[in-house]
This record gives C-alpha cells, sequence and structure tokens, in this order.
C-alpha cells in the first residue's frame, strides 16, 4: 500500500490540488454572484427611497409656497346686494394673501378701487372672505363696470375680470375669466359651485 501511495503520490497531490482550485473558484464565483446580487438590490432600495424622498421633498414644498393653490372671487347676490368672496381652489394652502380691486371701466381705466387687503393664509376652511360688495341700488339698465382683481400670494399672482351690467334694479355678473398671471397666463377653472357667467 505505501508502494502504491508513493508510486501514485504526485498524481493524488496533484488530483486534491485540482479539486481545491475548483473548490475555490467556485466559491469565489458564488460569491461575487451574492455580492452582484446584493448591490443591485442595494442599488434598487437607493432608488426607490432617494424617489419617495424626493416626492416628500416636492410636497414640503409646496406646503411651504403654496403648490397648485390659488384664490378667486365668487359672486354671490344676497338681499340688496351683490357680494363678492375670496375662496380657494387647490391642494394647498396660499400663504400671504392681499387682493387689490382696480376700476377698468372706460370712464376710470386702472383706478384703484379702495386699498390692498390682506388675508393672510387662506385655505379651503377659512375661505368666504368678503372683498367687496356692490349696492343693486346702484345700478342703471345698461350701466356697465369691469373691475380687474389681483389676487398675489407666496406663489403668484392670480388675475380675475370681473364685469357688471345693470338690468332690472340690479346687477348682473360675469367674473369667469381667471389667469395665472396676466393676458397671455393660465387659465384657471374655479370649482363647480362657481356661478354661471350672467352677461353674455
Amino acid at each position: 500500500m505505501m508502494n502504491f501511495v508513493g508510486e501514485y503520490g504526485h498524481w493524488i497531490a496533484l488530483a486534491g490540488a485540482i479539486i481545491a482550485a475548483a473548490g475555490a473558484t467556485a466559491t469565489q464565483r458564488y460569491q461575487s454572484q451574492e455580492q452582484a446580487r446584493h448591490q443591485e438590490e442595494l442599488t434598487g432600495l437607493y432608488k426607490t427611497k432617494s424617489n419617495e424622498l424626493a416626492a416628500l421633498n416636492d410636497k414640503i414644498l409646496k406646503y411651504v409656497t403654496g403648490g397648485d393653490g390659488f384664490g378667486y372671487l365668487h359672486p354671490l347676490h344676497q338681499g340688496a346686494q351683490l357680494n363678492y368672496f375670496l375662496r380657494h381652489h387647490g391642494d394647498y394652502p396660499i400663504y400671504d394673501v392681499s387682493v387689490r380691486v382696480y376700476d377698468i371701466s372706460q370712464a376710470r381705466p386702472g383706478t384703484p378701487v379702495g386699498s390692498p387687503m390682506n388675508y393672510g393664509t387662506v385655505t379651503s376652511v377659512n375661505e368666504w372672505l368678503p372683498v367687496f360688495a356692490v349696492p343693486h341700488s346702484t345700478a342703471v339698465a345698461g350701466l356697465e363696470r369691469q373691475y380687474r382683481v389681483e389676487i398675489a400670494a407666496r406663489n403668484g399672482v392670480v388675475v380675475q375680470y370681473v364685469r357688471l351690467q345693470g338690468k332690472d334694479g340690479g346687477w348682473l355678473t360675469n367674473a369667469g375669466k381667471i389667469l395665472r398671471g396676466d393676458q397671455e397666463g393660465q387659465a384657471l377653472a374655479p370649482r363647480d359651485d362657481f356661478p354661471k357667467d350672467e352677461i353674455k
């Protein structure tokens, strides 16, 4: 037996070395594949968390700036007068809100109507804030008034054009032209309960 090991020992050692090398290579390949798989999982996790964090930062920024929120005037006939109330529309509150009303009728183009009105923060909870009222007793058939209303907030300025027309001892109104910015601005739609235009 000793003779067999002595005679074939170098072959046995060689076979053992080949088996050990194959095992080491297989182990190394397996570890490399596992490391690559873990790296891929981590990369996917980092990407997912990064996207979640970016979305959260975007939402926080919208809450700070006002996001898509905007204010507009909502006309409402109440008793002997036509009232205009500040309302809110959008998913986010609007901040540092101030309203300026200008008479842009032909007789008095660009004349401010009163002082700027400051409302602070406006949300869908604290809306229906009075801006101005026009007594029906001042209406004269055929008389027309036009106003440009600027509603400034932290996230920009909304401009609304309001028309009044005297008819049958009261005022008719058209206040549906609402733009983010000015004449070239993005048209904005008020809430669904906004009244239909009374002036054609």
